[in-house]
């Protein structure tokens, strides 16, 4: 089979892949939200809400991280981008889960994510998982220390 049929068949399966995840969670999380009307209970929902972002940004950076996987080359992370983007979205996306572990340190700060900008949640749980991902890279060999 040609390889850019092939290259086709699985950017059109991802994104098929992709919808479905979508998809799943929003009716997974619909589910969450009528069990939270019934019993009150905030633990799964929130929950869901942290992690759920950051399996969609896994799955944005999933093909990126396969062509990294096929090169050739010794594991390098970018701590730089971890550190600068991956570390403050993260501390944004965990914040349910900071509430519900009852963190005096985040009770001021969820009030005013979840008062003001609940989008943002969302929004920095998506770019932890993928900059968390995208991190990861791969140098390729020196061919001149090879030669010696």
């Amino acid at each position: 089979m040609n390889h850019d049929i092939k290259r086709f068949i699985g950017y059109l399966l991802y994104v098929a892949a992709l919808g479905c995840f979508v998809i799943i969670a929003d009716n997974f999380e619909k589910h969450l939200k009528f069990i939270y009307q019934s019993t009150y209970n905030l633990t799964n929902l929130w929950l869901f809400l942290s992690i759920a972002p950051m399996l969609f940004g896994f799955l944005l950076a999933f093909p990126r991280l396969i062509q990294t996987i096929m090169k050739e080359g010794s594991w390098k992370i970018d701590w730089i981008l971890l550190l600068s983007a991956g570390l403050p979205s993260l501390l944004i996306a965990i914040t349910p889960i900071m509430c519900l572990a009852q963190s005096v340190l985040y009770s001021q700060h969820a009030l005013f994510i979840f008062g003001l900008h609940p989008n943002l949640i969302t929004l920095s749980g998506i770019i932890f998982g993928y900059v968390l991902l995208v991190a990861f890279k791969k140098i390729s060999p020196d061919v001149s220390c090879q030669a010696e």
